[in-house]
């Protein structure tokens, strides 16, 4: 085994293998962690190397890795499941297996739900307080394995297989929807981690959120049409807006979305 790797993705999901697959296309060294031997045999037939990593027990992480150039850390933090306790666990876990390891640049994918839920307007400067408690752990304890750490604060997580009209066609009776949509695009996720690795070393804060503020009930619309589905009725308070700002990345980073508008790609 490796003892240095160009980039490390614990959590190589969704998003993780999708910027795997990017950087073995410029020839990276990438490494993908799972705890699926079905993924990890898929990782290995890519050229991914392969780890599997259980942050679900006790047991204790081992990293085959002496420098790692560039640390993704891209955990779901179940909260729905486990509520606010597990994954401030999972990343302390984590820390104490990297302890020996010389993390060059680590990014943290984080969520939007780290601001509080009441309609309001946030940015990177915006209070947490009431904000998901298990996100603000994993920010922290994430600052604590890498003096270079970005955190990314992403949306709702859209496009390709998710679509946001799956999850709403065929619902019965009215359902209520408000405000805006806080969405980015798995593509515009994938190029902020490169655009991280343009700018070493980095610890910085960033929303990430497709720049176009679109109405819930014409995004679910729209969306629906798409897929050939029945788009259910529904009983819309544009007043109720809770707008996460994705404007900074594109300020300090010359970032620029390429999925703008979620009535195209959610």
């Amino acid at each position: 085994m490796d003892q240095w790797v160009n980039i490390c993705i614990i959590g190589c999901g969704w998003v993780g293998e999708a910027f795997a697959d990017e950087c073995l296309k410029k020839n990276l060294h990438v490494a993908g962690s799972s705890r699926s031997t079905e993924k990890l045999a898929r990782f290995k037939e890519k050229g991914i190397l392969p780890l599997h990593i259980n942050l679900e027990g006790e047991t204790t992480i081992k990293l085959p890795f002496k420098t790692i150039d560039f640390l993704v850390i891209a955990i779901p933090p179940g909260r729905k499941m486990f509520g606010d306790e597990k994954h401030p666990k999972q990343m302390q876990q984590l820390k104490e297996a990297l302890e020996n390891t010389d993390v060059r640049q680590l990014v943290y994918i984080s969520s939007t739900s780290v601001y509080p839920s009441e309609p309001n307007h946030y940015n990177e400067d915006s209070s947490t307080v009431g904000g998901a408690e298990a996100i603000k752990a994993g920010e922290k304890i994430a600052k604590e394995i890498s003096t270079n750490c970005t955190i990314l604060r992403a949306g709702g997580l859209m496009g390709y297989d998710r679509r946001v009209g799956r999850y709403f066609a065929g619902k019965e009776g009215t359902i209520k929807v408000s405000g805006v949509v806080n969405y980015v695009h798995r593509d515009d996720v994938v190029q902020a981690l490169f655009k991280v690795m343009e700018n070493l070393p980095l610890s910085e804060t960033f929303n990430l959120v497709s720049p176009v503020n679109a109405n819930k009930e014409e995004v679910i619309q729209r969306s629906c049409e798409r897929l050939g589905l029945e788009a259910p009725q529904m009983d819309y308070d544009p007043y109720e807006r809770r707008i996460v700002s994705g404007e900074r990345i594109s300020d300090v980073l010359a970032f620029k979305y390429q999925h703008s508008d979620p009535r195209d790609f959610a």
